[in-house]
């Protein structure tokens, strides 16, 4: 959460005003308004069957799949993108030309600012699906999957710089704990040595089983597979009388 003076609230602050000290989430306090906004709206215009109108909380679960439930612009919080950039400014040092390592794909909010600011290549590890960062600035921005980079039009120009987004490659931050913990990231324990008289358990090439679990399956394969088995259990539920 922003704070005044610069910077963000901490949690050993004498002031604390982070969301955890609110009643509700801001976002979802704007997206209620946003609802009763549209519901008197339609009713005025009389689209609706009858003079009713729905309770919020009927609506609430039709909205529940629609971009209202999902927005970004009414939150109060920072999002690390954007405070990275921000505490550049604060200390005086120039971003522009640089790289800036995330773990999600950035929101659109930040999107824009990291262009503005100059960063020359991100990098990200996780996706964020509700990102419409390409959509809405694909003359700035290119993936690691796009073939051409944003043309002016003219023949021979050359001075159209795009910043590029692509996906994080190596040993992520959770893998670390898998290669070098007692415990994976799974619950599995790693034996190193005899519970009851402590001796080491030698390294044994033929027995010895790979730190890190391997999948026969990419994490493609494996969310499309989830996808087909739940569509499956759905369409059996609706099939039911």
């Amino acid at each position: 959460m922003p704070k005044s003076g610069g910077g963000l609230y901490r949690a050993d602050d004498h002031y604390d005003r982070r969301d955890i000290h609110e009643d509700r989430d801001s976002v979802n306090v704007h997206a209620d308004l946003i609802i009763e906004e549209i519901l008197h709206t339609v009713k005025d215009a009389g689209w609706l069957k009858n003079d009713a109108t729905p309770p919020l909380a009927w609506a609430r679960t039709a909205f529940k799949k629609s971009r209202v439930a999902n927005l970004l612009e009414f939150g109060r919080t920072v999002h690390a993108e954007m405070e990275a950039i921000l505490a550049a400014a604060r200390t005086g040092v120039s971003v522009r030309g640089a790289t800036l390592y995330t773990t999600t794909f950035p929101c659109h909010g930040c999107a824009r600012h990291i262009v503005t600011a100059g960063i020359a290549r991100v990098v990200y590890i996780e996706p964020y699906p509700k990102s419409r960062a390409v959509e809405l600035h694909r003359d700035a921005i290119v993936t690691h999957d796009d073939v051409t980079t944003p043309e002016c039009g003219k023949r021979g120009c050359t001075d159209v710089h795009a910043v590029r987004f692509e996906p994080f490659t190596g040993i992520a931050p959770h893998r670390f704990v898998d290669l070098f913990s007692l415990t994976t990231n799974a619950g599995i324990p790693r034996d190193r040595k005899t519970r009851h008289s402590g001796e080491r358990i030698p390294w044994d090439v033929q027995n010895a089983m790979p730190s890190v679990q391997m999948l026969p399956l990419s994490y493609l394969e494996l969310e499309a597979k989830a996808l087909y088995e739940l569509k499956k259990v759905i369409e059996d539920e609706e099939d039911q009388p």
